[in-house]
């Protein structure tokens, strides 16, 4: 398909990941999970508000704006519609977060200041 990218990603230590992945538009994931993070802008702790249904395991990667991977989290078992991530000790500027239900992946920008 036309949204099949292959995607390489180098932390800081310049170790890389690369894989296959279906980017859509933001339009089109969300007409099947809504899901908004706040505050925004943020100093330590940004929350998450989705209903994950049905989802066992969540993947949250935050990358800087050189396409760095900065800070991964995974997550088993939710089951709550608002999950907290502390980024207090993110350096302040803009990141991309990456939020992959395993079915679906979900590119978000949070403010950190």
């Amino acid at each position: 398909p036309d949204n099949l990218y292959n995607i390489k990603v180098k932390d800081y230590n310049n170790c890389s990941v690369s894989e296959r992945t279906i980017i859509s538009s933001e339009s089109d994931q969300q007409k099947d999970i809504p899901l908004t993070i706040f505050p925004t802008p943020a100093n330590d702790i940004i929350f998450i508000n989705s209903s994950w249904n049905g989802i066992s395991t969540l993947t949250f990667r935050f990358f800087n704006t050189g396409g760095y991977l900065i800070h991964s989290i995974k997550m088993n078992d939710v089951r709550t519609n608002i999950t907290p991530i502390d980024i207090g000790k993110f350096p302040d500027g803009l990141y991309i977060l990456e939020i992959n239900t395993g079915k679906n992946i979900f590119y978000k920008k949070v403010l950190k200041n």
